[in-house]
């Protein structure tokens, strides 16, 4: 499995920008969202170009600042990305259950690249099983008998990227407690 970590991702200039920019700035929109792959979980989130399928149009003003991140960190670890086919920074919240629904974003072939933009609890998980056909997300009893291939601590500009076809599925933060990620989709 395509698996890449890297501590740091997101340089610590353009990291700063997003601390000003995005985490600090009261005028940085984020909209609330009644589901997350369930109506279970609401959170918030700012489209930065949301799924091909819907339109595909590059609605945000940050979506360029976020793509050149994305770029580089391809470019720095020899992966060619062609063509993205949603992104987004999502904020989620405390939610009382170990974690959301394990899912994969599309059923054809693609990386998921998940930007961390904060320090927090609410790893992100990447189980072994492979979506190959059926519902795209399943339930958390089932996550709770998969393996993981994965566990992932956030942290401010680490950067991973990974085969979407693997289910994942990311761990609540802390009550009070929020966990900024911004997330490509990209073949």
């Amino acid at each position: 499995m395509m698996f890449i970590e890297d501590d740091h991702g997101i340089p610590d200039e353009v990291l700063a920008e997003i601390d000003h920019h995005v985490l600090k700035n009261a005028d940085f929109p984020l909209y609330y969202r009644h589901s997350y792959t369930t109506e279970k979980f609401p959170y918030f989130s700012h489209t930065l170009m949301p799924r091909v399928e819907l339109d595909g149009v590059r609605r945000s003003v940050f979506f360029d600042f976020f793509n050149d991140i994305v770029l580089h960190f391809c470019h720095k670890h020899g992966v060619n990305v062609s063509h993205v086919t949603r992104a987004c920074v999502n904020s989620t919240i405390h939610h009382d259950t170990p974690f959301s629904e394990p899912h994969v974003d599309y059923t054809d072939d693609h990386y998921v690249v998940l930007m961390y933009l904060n320090d927090c609890d609410g790893d992100t998980i990447i189980f072994d099983k492979k979506y190959t056909d059926g519902p795209t997300h399943l339930s958390i009893d089932e996550g709770k008998s998969m393996s993981i291939f994965k566990r992932v601590t956030p942290k401010a500009g680490k950067i991973i990227l990974f085969d979407g076809k693997n289910y994942h599925t990311n761990v609540f933060p802390s009550p009070g407690k929020f966990r900024f990620v911004c997330v490509f989709t990209c073949f």
